[in-house]
């Protein structure tokens, strides 16, 4: 599939499944428990999860595209840990929600931050790349603008945390939200960071693949605020708005790894036609 042909379907779900989701939990007193809405949620985490799925055999193939010798492997190679080992703690949590093993669908949460440090690897390593170069790189006045607005996500969440704790007991899952949202934080920086550096090498087509893999990193921070605030405010649509930014989280991601894919091939050509003969 294109990159445009991803867009549109992105564009257009945005729409569709918050108008789903409503009809699914028409005439419910209480959406979250509902059948309907219970049905469509499941449906909609599996979606996800087929969406990875796919988005980690495209970044396959995209590692596959760079030799041994390029540094870009190594980032690419990373990423795809980072998703491995987030589709399987996205099967452990189904299982769980689902019930079909006895024990609670929280208790290997932590294995998403293990794939978050994964992917802090792979922003650490494409930088230490782009330093490599001997260019002289700077970050500008808007980055750390952004940088801070990542930040205000993070201390968002943890001061919704505390709000939550003292009106109820501190839980283990908006523990690892905390944990979550700050290694999110780390992330987001580190990401804005590659963004400018490859802007300033003259952007373009690998731009946009960063910046949709920002834009995927700042659905999932703000899923972590989500969860954690809405349950407080907004109880009965809280699952859905969470589940919907991870949505979005996966077909950034999915837009991210097929960019990539499209662009080394041209700049294979690229690089024949401007060689001597």
């Amino acid at each position: 599939m294109k990159s445009k042909n991803i867009l549109t379907i992105l564009l257009a779900s945005l729409v569709a499944l918050p108008a789903v989701y409503a009809a699914a939990v028409a005439g419910s007193s209480d959406p979250p428990t509902s059948s309907g809405a219970r049905m469509f949620l499941i449906g909609l985490s599996i979606a996800v999860l087929l969406i990875e799925v796919l988005v980690l055999a495209q970044v396959v193939r995209v590692r596959a595209l760079f030799s041994r010798a390029d540094t870009a492997r190594l980032t690419w190679t990373l990423i795809a840990c980072f998703l491995f080992v987030r589709i399987f703690s996205d099967i452990r949590l189904i299982v769980g929600f689902l019930n079909l093993f006895p024990t609670g669908p929280f208790n290997l949460v932590y294995f998403f931050t293990l794939s978050d440090l994964l992917f802090v690897a792979s922003l650490a390593t494409t930088i230490r790349l782009y330093k490599s170069t001997g260019l002289k790189f700077e970050i500008k006045p808007i980055d750390y603008l952004y940088i801070a607005g990542a930040w205000a996500i993070t201390v968002a969440t943890v001061l919704a945390a505390y709000y939550q704790g003292r009106a109820t007991n501190f839980s283990s899952v908006t523990g690892y939200r905390v944990v979550a949202v700050t290694v999110g934080g780390v992330i987001l920086s580190l990401g804005l960071v590659v963004r400018r550096y490859v802007s300033q090498m003259g952007g373009g087509a690998v731009a946009r693949v960063w910046n949709w893999v920002v834009i995927a990193s700042v659905a999932r921070d703000v899923s972590h605020l989500a969860s954690v605030l809405l349950p407080i405010w907004f109880p009965r649509y809280s699952f859905f708005i969470d589940t919907y930014l991870l949505w979005i989280f996966a077909w950034c991601w999915a837009l991210a790894a097929t960019l990539q894919q499209e662009i080394i091939p041209r700049a294979a050509v690229l690089r024949e036609e401007m060689s001597p003969a």
